[in-house]
């Protein structure tokens, strides 16, 4: 406690006589999230009173207020506090309901020695704590160095010296959620850069399969099933983060893919049949959650625009924008103007296209195509124009199944230490309930 910032108040003399604070007093909070807690007044240099939402405990002469207060952060306390605690929204407890409370009282000499004990206790647990931090601070510097000359190696070679430093070491570095996400994020930025899977020189090259785009685009406008679409800006040499494995090529996203935002829900004005349709609500990174599916009326010469197919890829517009699925059921659904829907020319791989988007989220890049605080948005001209690192198509099939497999055990070390923490608390219960039982 620092005397000097506490704040003050207008009080009489008189009337402060009653709630002069002294030495070996205890304060306990009886209202608000710091119900319960208390605090034992020492080495008070100065004349206070204490507020109204505090209870306070004056010492009597067999008692030792140290004591009292190491009572009063035992389970023995506060598990009964809660049984007397009332109120809902903001809990508060009286003198009565303490007074309610049981106390076991020692000897004197024996609260001394109980107390002694206790900050001895509690001493070597702060070093254990301040060595464990120390400990955690040392490992997730040593995961985030590995694990950036993995992402940052240049050369086959030096990635494979890398990725070897990790391998030898895999057991004692991804140890905690934090460090096994960081490991998710560098096997997809590994994955995109073209380092996860080895390429196949007999591979037919992205360039081939972008003229094989054009000459789909040519035909789908002359067929009058798409209009011709405006060019984008070529790709900068600045807005290319790494550099691409050979037959690997920079695109925009809207090269690739025919993208546009569904049917707005408008009760005055839709017409036609009602429809199931997905909300941004409905669609996670990698999954839908289809427990509670929207309708809304669509006609059908709506359909094309709105409608997903096996195999589309959604993206967040609105929401946390950029969040993606591929929609992989077998049935159509609609969907509304806050989804983005991306249908692939050429069979490119919508599971890539999604890692690719799980990766920019991962590491922040997404930023950058979304507008808004808070709430923000990707427009489709955004979404179009996100430069994307394009495989050959045999290798965005190996690049996602690899992909697959890792994250599979990945998921599997996750539910290791959760499991692990789940025994770790069950035993610690365990022990309590044993020991105020």
């Amino acid at each position: 406690m620092n005397w000097e910032n506490v704040p003050g108040c207008e009080i009489t003399e008189q009337k402060a006589e009653g709630y002069l604070l002294e030495n070996d007093d205890v304060l306990i909070a009886r209202t608000g999230g710091t119900i319960g807690k208390s605090y034992l007044v020492e080495d008070i240099k100065v004349k206070a009173v204490f507020a109204s939402y505090l209870i306070r405990v004056k010492r009597i002469s067999s008692m030792y207020s140290p004591y009292i207060k190491t009572y009063l952060g035992s389970l023995v306390y506060w598990s009964q506090l809660y049984d007397n605690t009332s109120g809902t929204g903001q809990p508060n407890v009286n003198a009565t309901a303490l007074k309610r409370l049981l106390v076991p009282i020692p000897p004197l000499a024996e609260q001394h020695r109980i107390v002694a004990k206790v900050d001895e206790l509690m001493a070597l647990c702060d070093r254990l704590e301040a060595r464990q931090e120390a400990s955690i601070s040392t490992h997730r510097t040593l995961v985030h160095t590995l694990l950036a000359a993995l992402t940052g190696a240049g050369g086959q070679g030096r990635f494979e010296q890398a990725w070897a430093r990790i391998a030898e070491h895999f057991d004692i570095l991804f140890t905690t959620e934090e460090s096994i996400e960081l490991l998710k994020q560098s096997i997809l930025q590994i994955a995109v850069m073209g380092r996860l899977v080895p390429q196949n020189p007999q591979d037919e090259p992205a360039s081939v399969l972008l003229k094989n785009i054009a000459a789909e685009k040519a035909r789908l406008v002359k067929e009058g099933k798409i209009k011709q679409q405006e060019k984008l800006p070529p790709i900068r040499e600045n807005e290319k983060p790494f550099d691409l494995p050979r037959g690997w090529e920079w695109v925009r996203f809207g090269e690739i893919a025919q993208h546009n935002a569904g049917k707005t829900l408008d009760h005055g004005r839709n017409t036609g049949k009602p429809r199931d349709y997905l909300t941004t609500s409905n669609l996670y990174w990698g999954r839908f959650d289809l427990s509670e599916v929207r309708q809304m009326l669509i006609r059908e010469d709506e359909l094309d625009k709105c409608t997903a197919q096996k195999g589309d890829l959604l993206i967040c517009e609105g929401g946390e924008a950029g969040r993606a699925a591929v929609w992989n059921e077998d049935y159509e659904i609609c969907f509304q103007n806050h989804v983005h829907r991306a249908r692939f020319y050429c069979e490119i791989d919508p599971y890539y296209a999604y890692r690719y988007f799980e990766k920019l989220s991962a590491t922040g890049e997404i930023e950058k195509y979304r507008k808004g605080v808070g709430i923000s948005s990707m427009s489709g001209k955004s979404l179009a124009s996100v430069t994307f690192p394009l495989p050959p198509l045999k290798e965005q099939h190996r690049i996602v199944a690899r992909i697959d497999e890792l994250m599979v055990l990945c998921d599997r070390l996750h539910a290791r230490i959760r499991a692990a923490r789940a025994a770790q608390q069950q035993l610690a219960e365990a022990i309590a309930a044993r020991a105020i039982g």
